[in-house]
């Protein structure tokens, strides 16, 4: 039998984890998680700033399907495309700086956001009591201010992270973990806004 969280807190936590892994094996570069916000939202998030990239995520958790989102900025995804793409350090740089993504770089960021899912139900799968299935349902970029699309029914609970990251290969920039809500893994409830830890 798997362990059960002790809170959203700590599964959130775990999450991000996963995905900053999964992003610095995808590049071979350190990406450092230096903070992170965690929150209980009955809306979706919009992202920080500028343009996001959305990468779509669909659960299936005691038989329910449950969708998500991770959302990076534009040209964070652009600069991991590229370097997926084994591009040269110059052209990572004019990718960072595109308003879209090319063909080649559209299907390297459906590619990264399988590994995505992939990363994180293989760690949320060592956490929860039940098994929890996560899928890759596409990216799809969206606009300063406009929420991410995936099914949702308004006023549902999800559980949203907002992290901090560092990389060696690039400026700082931020993040958004999306989960739908999983209240019936936790084994107790937590205050409705609390701050992670940073890591080192």
């Amino acid at each position: 039998m798997g362990r059960v969280v002790v809170s959203k807190v700590e599964l959130l936590e775990q999450a991000v984890r996963a995905v900053c892994k999964e992003l610095a094996f995808a590049v071979d570069q350190p990406i450092v998680l230096q903070g992170m916000r965690c929150a209980s939202a009955r809306r979706r998030p919009c992202g920080a700033g500028g343009v996001q990239i959305s990468f779509k995520l669909a659960f299936e958790f005691r038989g329910l399907g449950l969708h998500g989102a991770l959302l990076l900025p534009l040209s964070e995804s652009l600069a991991l495309a590229a370097r997926l793409l084994l591009l040269p350090e110059e052209l990572v740089e004019l990718a960072r700086g595109r308003s879209a993504p090319d063909e080649s770089e559209k299907e390297v960021l459906l590619e990264l956001g399988k590994e995505i899912a992939s990363a994180l139900e293989r760690s949320l799968g060592t956490t929860l009591s039940e098994p929890l299935m996560v899928r890759s349902s596409g990216c799809q970029g969206v606009r300063a201010g406009v929420r991410p699309n995936f099914p949702y029914r308004e006023g549902d609970e999800l559980w949203v992270a907002r992290f901090a990251c560092g990389a060696g290969y690039s400026p700082p920039f931020e993040g958004y973990l999306i989960l739908p809500s999983l209240a019936t893994a936790a084994t107790r409830s937590v205050l409705p806004f609390a701050r992670c830890k940073s890591s080192a």
